[in-house]
């Protein structure tokens, strides 16, 4: 069964994970779960996502801890996931269509045998928290570094209310909308 919203994110770049990690506890997050996340995107045949501002990942996840721990091993339900290109000027929010998978290594034979074409692989260990409808996630991305991402779900009714609540928590938590970065880890790694 696959997931059809408006994922509404946000990102910046910290320094210090320990000042962060207080400051969610002091609003009331909690970490529900630690993750490290292998991501490989694929690029289309017709057409080069870099220029669409689209996005095309399959991601393989292992639960460390919190969760249902998974001993190591990929966790049951790889995805595969669409992102349409970004809505606005400030954040990341962006159509994504995300689709459970029983067989990631059949989905990439599949996916080359119709010409996509592997682009890259980002691997990271995330925290994830829980905070109302909000997730923060504190992301150690592998060959760049420390950031904080923050996300919720969105239908195009509540938007705008859902991006705003999103930037009063980005303030809250002691960043600006000018701190976020809007490149993928992905670009960003290109970019190196």
């Amino acid at each position: 069964m696959g997931v059809h919203m408006i994922e509404v994110e946000v990102k910046v770049h910290i320094e210090d994970t320990d000042a962060l990690e207080s400051k969610l506890e002091e609003i009331g997050a909690r970490l529900v779960q630690v993750e490290r996340q292998v991501d490989q995107y694929y690029n289309a045949p017709d057409r080069d996502f870099r220029i669409t501002d689209e996005a095309l990942r399959m991601r393989r996840t292992i639960i460390t801890s919190g969760g249902k721990v998974s001993g190591g091993k990929a966790d049951s339900c790889p995805t595969i996931t669409y992102k349409g290109a970004k809505l606005d000027g400030t954040t990341k929010s962006r159509e994504e269509i995300a689709i459970s998978i029983d067989d990631p290594d059949s989905m990439h034979l599949l996916l080359t045998s119709l010409g996509y074409t592997p682009s890259g692989s980002v691997v990271k260990t995330r925290r994830r928290y829980g905070l109302g409808d909000y997730t923060p996630s504190i992301d150690v991305v592998e060959g760049l570094g420390l950031f904080m991402e923050l996300e919720c779900g969105a239908d195009e009714e509540n938007f705008d209310e859902r991006r705003a609540g999103l930037i009063a928590l980005l303030n809250r938590l002691g960043f600006s909308e000018e701190d976020s970065i809007r490149e993928s880890y992905l670009e960003l790694l290109s970019r190196k």
